[in-house]
């Protein structure tokens, strides 16, 4: 048995997302390209470390 959204949830879950990577490139604009991508990998191993590689 799943749960499955509305098309209602869909939408409001993808502008959801929008606005996450909106608020994301505002956050670490001040950062390099670079930069950014190894925040990106070290919250990854802070908060998912089942799935960061090494």
């Amino acid at each position: 048995m799943g749960f499955f959204l509305s098309k209602k949830g869909e939408a409001l879950t993808e502008q959801l997302k929008e606005l996450a990577e909106q608020s994301d490139i505002i956050a670490t604009q001040s950062l390099s390209e670079i930069e950014r991508r190894q925040l990106l990998s070290l919250l990854v191993k802070i908060y998912a470390p089942e799935t960061s590689e090494e």
